[in-house]
């Protein structure tokens, strides 16, 4: 399995703290956001690779981040972006990556933004006990606070119903984490998207 970690964007929105560096590499208690994603990779043994796709602007300071981080399973790459104008997407920097490279394995798919406190062990136990696909969610509790991310509705065995990214009236508190265990077989669908 490979982790592929989405570090593509410029956090307008954290301006002026993100204005020289990524969000991502922005530290808490002294470490940056993304080691921390880092760390809870390695709870999973069957990832042998971790891909972190940076736009061009922060892509240097990944570079050196990853060589203060002693991991020969991380790799990093350039989607081009030098602008919040310019950049593609994360979900274009994603198609990008899966017709470039040939992938032939399960993928654990993440933006790099992320903090949380929760096992991915766990969930990734139940993607190979279940052999689907797994999008993982949070419930928010609060209307007002919905506003600022994805929101899912969800069906009947919890399917996604519905996705609406930072809504004006979300239809529910739940969540995107931004987190995804993809099957290889579903990688081929999506490249059919582009």
């Amino acid at each position: 399995m490979k982790a592929v970690i989405l570090a593509g964007g410029f956090a307008k929105r954290l301006y002026p703290l993100t204005l020289n560096k990524s969000k991502c590499l922005l530290e808490i208690s002294g470490k940056p956001i993304i080691d921390y994603t880092i760390d809870k990779l390695k709870e999973i043994p069957e990832i042998n690779e971790i891909i972190v796709i940076s736009n061009d602007t922060f892509y240097n300071d990944f570079i050196k981040w990853k060589e203060g981080n002693c991991s020969s399973k991380i790799r990093i790459l350039n989607d081009g972006g030098n602008s919040e104008n310019s950049k593609i997407g994360a979900f274009t920097a994603f198609l990008n990556f899966l017709n470039k490279e040939e992938i032939n394995e399960n993928i654990f798919l993440a933006g790099a933004d992320n903090f949380f406190k929760f096992s991915l062990k766990d969930i990734y136990e139940l993607f190979k006990k279940e052999n689907k696909d797994i999008a993982v969610f949070y419930d928010i509790k609060d209307y007002e606070q919905a506003k600022k991310f994805g929101v899912v509705v969800l069906g009947d065995k919890n399917i996604i119903k519905e996705f609406e990214e930072k809504p004006q009236n979300p239809k529910s508190t739940i969540v995107s984490a931004c987190m995804y265990f993809l099957k290889k077989e579903t990688l081929q669908l999506i490249k059919k998207l582009n």
